[in-house]
C-alpha cells in the first residue's frame, strides 16, 4: 500500500464557467513527493488543488485518492472561527483528532487486545497459533509503546517545534496577518496529514517569516507527525507536499518536482525551479529549431507543389499528403511559439522639460537623465504612527540617481510602508530634508492598490475618456492595449472588486505604464503576481533608465533587480545599508515577541522555584518514598506481564482471567506514570 499513489488524476479536464482551465491532464502524488505548481495567474493552479482536496469533482476524467491518505489543505486566506476568543491553543487543540491522543489510543488498543484474547474463549487451540501469538505480540507492543502524550501535548510540541510557543496564550483576533498564517500553517499537522496543500503560503509573509516557512516545511518532510512529538511510528510514509507559489526561492528550496500549467495542458518537471528554468529554456530553444526547420522544409514542398506536378505515381501522392501535414505541424508550432504568458512590461524613463524653439514658440523637450539626484534624503527622521516614542527612522541620508533600484528591507511592522508615505506624500510627524529634481516624475505602485477606482473597469482606469491610450509616442486603442496585459474585451468590462489579485496588480501596472515616469515607487509589487509576470517585470525593471525605490520580500526579485539595500535596524531606528541580499538578510533584526502570557499555574510554578530553591523536608522524605516506590513498580508490572504470558501458553485459561491481568497491568503502568511525573518535579527542586 506504500508504495501506491497517494493521489491520481486521468484525463482530466476543468472549466470554469465557458472557459477550459485545463484538459486531459494526468499526473500522480506519491509519498514524499514535493511538488511545486507553476502558472499563469487564471490557469486553474488552485482549482487544481480543489481537484485533489475533493472540494470539487473534475468536469471529465477520474481523481482517485488513496484510501488512507489524509489531506490537509491550506488556502491563501486564513479564515478564523467565530469565536474569536478562542487562543491560539485552543484553536490547535480543537483540530486534534482524538485517535491521536495517547487516552484514546491506549483504550482502542486494550480493546483490541481485549478481542483478540477472547477469541481464545471458542477457539481455545489459537494460544498455540504463531498467527496468533504474533498479533498479540504486535497488539501488546503497540499498547506499551504509546507516548503518552495528550491533546495539550500535542500543541505544545507543535507550538515550539515551529517556535511559536509565545502565541499559545494570544487570542486569534490579536494576531497579526504574519502570525496568522503561521498558525494556518502549523495546523495543517495536526489530522497527521499524508498530503499537505499549501496554495500560496508566502503571500504577504517577510522575509524572516518566508525563511521560517522554509525550515518549518522541510522539517515536517523529514519527521511528518513525530514533528509534535507524538508520532509513535504512525506514520511511516514520508509527508508529500504540493504547493502553488510565485516565489520561485521557495520552490527553489522544497520542490523536487515543478507541475506547469500552461494553455490547458499540465507538464511534470523533475527537480527544483532552477532545474526547470533550465529545462524551460531547452525546450524553446527546441521550439524554435522545430519551427525553423519545419518553415525551411516547408518552402521546399510548396516550391514543389507549386511546380504542378502530378500525382501520378504512389510516392507523389505520399509526399503531397506529407506537404499538407507538414502545414498543420507548421502552425501548431508558429501558434505555440506565438503564444504570450506574460503581460508586456516596459517601463523606460525621460526627463520632460519645455523650451523655447527658433520661432520663439514653447515646445516640449527631453534632457538627459544622466547621474542627476532624483531624489535626496538628508538627516530624515520620521515619527511611528502610533507610537510617538518610537521612530520608524532616524538620521536617514539616501541618495537615488538614475538607474539606482533601492530596495528597503525590514519585517512586517518595521514602516517601510511608513516611509515610503512620508518620502512621496510628505504624509506623517517628520523632520530633515527631501528634496525631489524638479523634472522627476513619479508612479507609485501600491500594495493595497488605493489607487485602483473599486467600481471602474480595467479600460476606464487605464482610458478615463475616447477609445485611444498614448504609449510610447504611439496611439493604441484600449482593448488592444490591455490585451498586452492580459485582459480580454470580456475581462476589461469588470468592475475592479471582482478582479483576482493577480489581475488588478497587472492593471496597476498598466496603468503606471502610460504615466511615463522617471522614478518608480513600487510598494510589494510582487504579490499576487504570476513567474512568466514578474520575470517580465524584473526584466524591465533592469533595464529601466530612472530611479527605482521598492520594498518585496520576494527573495528572487530582490537578488535580480536591487542594486542598493537599505535594512531596518530596530535596536537603532535606522537604515543600515548593505551590499548585497545575503549581507542584507544577515543585518535583519525581527521585532521581538510580545511577552507570553503565562497562567496562574505557570506563574505559580516560576514563583516556587525561585523562592524556594532547596527542597523541604516533607518533600525530601516524599522523594526517598518515590525512589523506593517506582523500582517496585516496574517489578509488579514485570511480574503481571510474566503471569500474562504464562496465562495465554497455559491451555484452558479463561480469557476473563487473562482480561483482568490486562486492566491490572493498565492500572500500575498508570501509578507508575504519576509517580514518576511526580519524582520529576521533586528531583527539579533540590540543589
Amino acid at each position: 500500500m506504500a508504495d501506491a499513489p497517494l493521489f491520481i488524476a486521468h484525463n482530466v479536464s476543468l472549466a470554469r464557467g465557458n472557459r477550459t482551465l485545463f484538459s486531459d491532464v494526468n499526473f500522480s502524488i506519491h509519498a514524499g513527493d514535493r511538488i511545486g505548481v507553476v502558472g499563469a495567474n487564471g490557469s486553474g493552479k488552485s482549482s487544481l488543488l480543489g481537484l485533489v482536496s475533493a472540494a470539487y469533482p473534475p468536469d471529465s476524467g477520474r481523481v482517485a485518492l488513496r484510501s488512507d491518505a489524509t489531506v490537509t489543505y491550506i488556502q491563501q486566506e486564513f479564515v478564523p472561527p467565530s469565536n474569536k476568543e478562542l487562543t491560539v491553543a485552543q484553536f490547535l487543540k480543537s483540530l486534534v483528532p482524538q485517535e491521536l491522543c495517547a487516552a484514546s489510543r491506549s483504550e482502542d488498543l486494550q480493546n483490541a487486545l481485549n478481542v483478540h484474547c477472547n477469541l481464545l474463549g471458542d477457539h481455545s487451540a489459537l494460544a498455540e497459533s504463531d498467527e496468533w501469538q504474533h498479533e498479540y505480540a504486535r497488539l501488546q507492543t503497540a499498547l506499551e509503546n504509546v507516548s503518552g502524550v495528550d491533546a495539550d501535548n500535542i500543541v505544545a510540541s507543535s507550538l515550539s517545534a515551529s517556535r511559536l510557543s509565545h502565541l499559545a496564550n494570544r487570542t486569534l483576533d490579536a494576531l497579526s496577518g504574519g502570525e496568522r498564517k503561521r498558525v494556518q500553517i502549523v495546523s495543517c499537522l495536526l489530522n497527521n496529514p499524508k498530503l499537505i496543500l499549501l496554495d500560496e503560503p508566502t503571500n504577504h509573509l517577510d522575509l524572516d517569516t518566508v525563511e521560517w516557512l522554509e525550515e518549518f516545511l522541510l522539517n515536517v518532510a523529514e519527521k511528518g507527525f513525530d514533528v509534535t512529538g507524538a508520532g509513535g511510528g504512525i506514520v511511516k510514509d514520508p509527508v508529500a507536499f504540493v504547493i502553488v507559489s510565485h516565489d520561485r526561492a521557495l520552490l527553489d528550496t522544497i520542490s523536487a518536482q515543478i507541475l506547469e500549467i500552461e494553455n490547458g495542458t499540465a507538464t511534470m518537471f523533475e527537480g527544483n525551479y532552477e532545474s526547470y528554468n533550465e529545462q524551460k529554456l531547452a525546450l524553446a530553444q527546441t521550439l524554435r529549431n522545430d519551427l525553423s526547420a519545419a518553415a525551411n522544409t516547408w518552402k521546399r514542398e510548396l516550391a514543389w507543389l507549386r511546380a504542378g506536378v502530378k500525382a501520378r505515381t504512389t510516392k507523389q501522392v505520399a509526399r503531397i499528403e506529407r506537404a499538407h501535414s507538414l502545414a498543420v505541424k507548421l502552425k501548431g508550432l508558429k501558434s505555440r511559439a506565438a503564444e504570450r504568458t506574460a503581460p508586456e512590461i516596459d517601463f523606460s524613463a525621460t526627463l520632460r522639460d519645455w523650451e523655447r524653439n527658433d520661432e520663439g514658440s514653447i515646445v516640449p523637450a527631453t534632457r538627459t537623465l544622466g547621474q542627476q539626484e532624483l531624489l535626496a534624503l538628508k538627516k530624515l527622521n520620521v515619527q511611528h504612527p502610533g507610537n510617538p516614542l518610537e521612530a520608524i527612522c532616524k538620521e536617514l541620508d539616501c541618495v537615488i540617481k538614475p538607474r539606482m533600484r533601492v530596495a528597503l528591507l525590514g519585517p512586517n511592522g518595521s514602516g517601510k510602508s511608513t516611509l515610503i508615505n512620508a518620502v512621496c506624500l510628505n504624509k506623517g510627524v517628520m523632520s530633515g530634508s527631501v528634496a525631489w529634481h524638479d523634472l522627476a516624475q513619479m508612479a507609485w505602485f501600491d500594495q493595497e492598490r488605493a489607487r485602483l477606482p473599486r467600481t471602474e473597469t480595467p479600460r476606464t482606469v487605464v482610458c478615463p475618456k475616447g477609445d485611444f491610450v498614448s504609449f510610447r509616442s504611439k496611439s493604441l486603442h484600449v482593448y488592444a492595449y490591455l490585451d498586452q496585459f492580459g485582459f480580454s474585451r470580456f475581462d476589461a468590462s469588470k468592475v475592479v472588486a471582482d478582479l483576482s489579485g493577480g489581475e488588478q496588480a497587472r492593471l496597476l501596472l498598466a496603468k503606471l505604464m502610460l504615466e511615463d515616469a522617471n522614478f518608480l515607487v513600487l510598494d510589494e509589487p510582487t504579490n499576487d503576481l504570476d513567474i512568466a509576470t514578474l520575470q517580465r517585470l524584473e526584466q524591465s525593471l533592469n533595464g529601466f533608465s530612472g530611479g527605482v525605490l521598492f520594498t518585496s520580500h520576494d527573495r528572487y526579485f530582490l537578488r535580480r533587480v536591487a542594486t542598493h539595500f537599505l535594512v531596518w535596524q530596530r535596536s537603532t531606528a535606522k537604515w543600515i545599508a548593505a551590499a548585497d541580499l545575503d549581507q542584507a538578510i544577515a543585518l535583519l533584526e525581527p521585532i521581538p515577541e510580545p511577552e507570553v502570557v503565562k497562567k496562574p499555574a505557570m506563574i505559580a510554578r516560576e514563583n516556587m522555584t525561585k523562592k524556594r530553591p532547596a527542597i523541604s523536608s516533607k518533600e525530601k522524605r516524599e522523594w526517598e518514598a518515590l525512589e523506593k516506590e517506582i523500582p517496585k513498580l516496574e517489578e509488579q508490572i514485570a511480574a503481571k506481564e510474566h503471569e500474562l504470558m504464562d496465562a495465554y501458553s497455559a491451555s484452558g485459561k479463561p480469557p476473563t482471567e487473562m482480561n483482568l491481568l490486562l486492566t491490572q497491568i493498565a492500572r500500575l503502568k498508570e501509578t507508575l506514570t504519576e509517580k514518576t511525573a511526580r519524582w520529576e518535579e521533586l528531583f527539579l527542586l533540590q540543589d
